[in-house]
């Protein structure tokens, strides 16, 4: 079986402070993102034409990478058949959203449950902003809940209340 795609991590630099995060991610991470960007750009045609067709971009947290943008667009410029991005949902980038064929979000409980675990206080606010616009342009989108001892009686809700979301393919 031949693997035709590829998850680039472009940041450990994240908005968030996530208790359950394996990337130990933090805002005022040191990176230099003209050097990642030109050697994401360089690796993308590679990919290609080693048959990875399908691509993701992730982080840390992906919209806070400066050339989210160009990437995305570069990648489907040079032929991508497939373009995704995983975020938490803080930023709602409409040029981004627009742009990628699948966003993946991650979610993890009711309001209190959700707020508690990403530690911020405005995290569930933004995310569901952010699903409103991805349901307004029929974006394809799939949300990520991570269980633990905080959250798992939010799950039932969390898949119920996600019923308006006709755009959210799977949880």
């Amino acid at each position: 079986m031949k693997c035709n795609r590829v998850n680039i991590i472009l940041t450990h630099r994240c908005n968030l402070n996530c208790k359950h995060c394996y990337m130990n991610a933090s805002y005022n991470v040191g990176e230099d993102f003209n050097k990642i960007f030109l050697n994401t750009k360089q690796l993308l045609p590679t990919l290609l034409n080693n048959g990875i067709n399908e691509i993701m971009f992730t982080g840390g947290e992906c919209t806070t990478f400066p050339y989210i943008v160009e990437l995305v667009k570069y990648a489907k410029d040079i032929g991508f058949n497939k373009v995704d991005i995983f975020t938490n949902g803080m930023i709602l980038n409409k040029k981004l959203f627009d742009l990628v064929d699948a966003c993946y979000l991650s979610i993890d409980g009711l309001e209190d449950s959700h707020n508690f675990i990403r530690g911020n206080k405005y995290s569930f606010k933004n995310l569901l902003q952010t699903l409103d616009y991805l349901h307004e342009i029929d974006k394809i989108t799939y949300l990520q809940f991570t269980a633990n001892n905080h959250n798992i009686d939010d799950l039932y809700d969390i898949s119920k209340m996600l019923i308006n979301y006709l755009n959210v393919r799977k949880v």
